[in-house]
């Protein structure tokens, strides 16, 4: 088995690079880790279907380019997955929904070795990782203690309990925390605004290190200007971009240019805006745009009313209220006219 890279990274003080993987297939994990891009991928298991023949594959894909897997799982199958992701050969568990010190400790048991003075509930798994031996043999042990503890903030109660979490995470050995901005604004009685949610963020990443911790951040893309902002934080560990939107921005980008070039050519075949469709002010223009992107601009006039709202109030962006304002003008809440939108907010520099 190869050689856990996460923990080398960890102690050595290097930076580590990573990217999620949400689909359960190993194929993914295959062409990712052949970039030799990526220190770790996450298996966004929380949100996927899996089995533990497929966790096997897995690491058996990504150890092919000394890849280490994260596993991150929904809280109530915890325990039996991430033991059994560790059998599989995975090199860290990112334990979800933390809310108390207590969390903490039953994180700790499910993690860590059987032995005395450790008060963990790994025992001896015969499983990939035990190939090369397990019970008295020292390398099994070792590679148990290996094993990275990674845990989500992500909870209005933990971020209230932040200081007490943060000892306690301290004390039993957490390598890692992540901050959960989704969940957090869920958890909240009402949803915070951006603002709020970054002066949250900030308290977490600042108690992290003030423990001893090192703070993990998840970016769709590493832009110059938020590596810095993230940099002056202290941070140098990241996790970017998803298999999913990322899959889907593709399809949706490279299916509107097709799309466009078609129109273009076999109008007939495709609808034509009426003229109050096809209004649209000249700040929406996109500096490439051509005759047949009009076909592209249908509903303008719904699309201004929503960066209207947008304008008024930003924090309709990050939250589950754009659904409700595309549908409040006419519209459908999809990729392509997510997509749509995304362009005419860049123009109009509020993207």
């Amino acid at each position: 088995m190869a050689s856990n890279r996460f923990r080398e990274r960890m102690n050595s003080g290097a930076p580590l690079t990573g990217t999620h993987i949400m689909t359960a297939h190993e194929d993914l994990f295959e062409i990712a880790a052949a970039t030799g891009l990526y220190d770790t991928i996450e298996f966004s298991a929380e949100y996927s279907m899996f089995d533990m023949r497929l966790l096997n594959n897995m690491a058996r894909a990504a150890e092919l380019y000394d890849t280490s897997l994260i596993i991150k799982l929904d809280q109530y199958s915890q325990g039996f997955w991430a033991q059994a992701a560790i059998g599989a050969g995975f090199h860290a568990v990112l334990f979800t929904d933390i809310r108390t010190p207590d969390d903490i400790v039953a994180c700790h048991k499910i993690l860590r070795p059987d032995k005395p003075g450790i008060d963990g509930h790994m025992g001896v798994k015969i499983r990939r990782i035990a190939i090369e031996g397990y019970g008295s043999n020292e390398s099994y042990l070792q590679k148990i203690e290996d094993i990275g503890f990674m845990i989500m903030i992500e909870k209005d109660v933990a971020v209230q309990n932040l200081d007490e979490i943060c000892s306690v995470a301290a004390e039993y050995g957490v390598d890692m925390i992540q901050w959960g901005p989704s969940d957090f604004g869920f958890s909240r009685p009402s949803t915070p605004t951006p603002e709020e949610i970054q002066n949250f963020e900030k308290q977490v990443i600042k108690t992290a290190l003030a423990n001893g911790i090192r703070p993990r951040v998840e970016l769709e893309f590493p832009t110059p200007e938020k590596m810095e902002y993230y940099t002056a934080l202290g941070i140098k560990d990241y996790c970017a971009m998803w298999d999913r939107s990322a899959l889907s921005s593709g399809w949706t980008k490279t299916g509107t240019a097709l799309k466009e070039e078609l129109a273009a050519r076999w109008s007939q075949y495709y609808e034509v805006p009426t003229e109050s469709e096809a209004t649209v002010s000249d700040t929406h223009q996109l500096p490439t745009a051509t005759e047949h992107e009009w076909r592209v601009r249908a509903h303008a006039d719904k699309f201004e009313k929503i960066v209207a709202k947008i304008k008024e109030d930003p924090a309709i962006i990050p939250s589950r209220r754009l659904a409700e304002t595309f549908r409040s003008v006419g519209l459908t809440d999809n990729q392509n006219n997510r997509y749509k939108l995304k362009r005419i907010l860049a123009m109009e520099g509020l993207s």
